[in-house]
């Protein structure tokens, strides 16, 4: 009999006759278990319509249902408890199983850094709110990063490297068209993603943009060089993308480990991250650092187009994160 894996996702699911997310990556999280565990989702729903399909096999739970809570409580706690990320609606979800049903296994998987991002969402408030759940959890389940920069504690060394990569990433690459600079974002449409800053910097230059990300087509058009497209997680669409641009920008002003950065490079194509964020070009072949203004951007870009071929050579010698390894990786600290 396979073991019970609960995930507690934050992320709104959408019922029609299967269950759809907004993301692709709370799927590709569900696939690194679903085989391997009796698993089940713990989640909210939502009656506006998701892009993204969660793989067949998941089961839905409703946490508040009596049943549920009755079976907990009756358990032996062999149950295992994976939270991902750290929000409110999880925090009250922790509460409820660590000081009422007294369950031990309980896992906090950690993608970004929630102290910069409520603090960019929600200033001081945000902060304290997120400081304040993390206060509460910290000493009362394990842990497990996407990065050491996430928390300052050296003695947790459960890291993983997100990622969706396999080998068709990594074949028959196209060669960059170079006569133009050809900007690619592809990420959440929101305001801690930066992608609102990236418009502003580009706005007065002629450079255009590809953003990747959309739930539906504005229809404020931003400019005739920047072109809004809807999210999408069909790998031959994606690799479209990024074998179209020749520099893939990631304006965000936190992130952990962005499976984004990889999925360019594979396409060999430079990345460029702004200095919030300078800690994820570490021991990483192609990613450049610029200040967030016009001018750092413009240098930046210029150094690359001038410098392609050599950038090009040089990314080759990453090694790239599989996501074969990341499932593998992620079963072993929960087994």
């Amino acid at each position: 009999m396979k073991q019970k894996l609960y995930l507690v996702s934050n992320d709104r699911i959408y019922k029609n006759k299967y269950y759809y997310t907004a993301h692709n990556d709370l799927n590709s999280i569900v696939n690194c278990f679903i085989d391997y565990f009796e698993t089940y989702l713990i989640c909210r729903f939502s009656k506006k319509k998701k892009s993204f399909l969660i793989n067949k096999k998941i089961k839905i739970v409703n946490f508040f249902s009596i049943k549920f809570i009755t079976g907990l409580i009756k358990s032996d706690n062999s149950a295992k408890f994976l939270f991902i990320s750290l929000t409110p609606f999880n925090f009250f979800i922790f509460l409820i199983l660590k000081f009422i049903l007294n369950q031990k296994n309980i896992f906090f998987y950690l993608r970004s850094n929630g102290f910069l991002e409520y603090k960019k969402i929600l200033g001081h408030l945000g902060l304290f709110i997120y400081s304040f759940m993390f206060f509460i959890i910290k000493s009362k389940v394990q842990f497990i990063l996407t990065s050491t920069d996430l928390i300052k504690d050296k003695t947790i060394n459960n890291i993983i490297t997100p990622s969706e990569l396999d080998y068709v990433w990594l074949r028959n690459r196209k060669k960059a068209n170079l006569k133009n600079v050809n900007l690619l974002y592809v990420g959440r449409i929101k305001i801690e993603k930066g992608i609102f800053s990236l418009i502003d910097l580009l706005k007065k230059s002629n450079i255009s943009l590809d953003i990747v990300g959309f739930n539906q087509i504005p229809q404020n058009i931003f400019s005739n060089k920047i072109i809004a497209h809807l999210q999408t997680n069909n790998k031959k669409k994606l690799i479209q993308f990024y074998d179209k641009c020749n520099i893939f920008i990631l304006p965000s002003y936190t992130e952990s480990s962005p499976k984004v950065i990889w999925e360019s490079l594979s396409r060999l194509r430079p990345v460029i991250i702004f200095s919030e964020i300078k800690q994820l070009a570490k021991n990483k072949k192609g990613v450049y650092v610029c200040q967030r203004n016009t001018m750092s951007l413009l240098k930046t870009i210029n150094f690359i187009m001038k410098n392609y071929s050599l950038i090009q050579k040089q990314i080759l010698q990453n090694i790239f994160p599989l996501n074969k390894d990341f499932q593998y990786n992620f079963r072993k600290l929960i087994q």
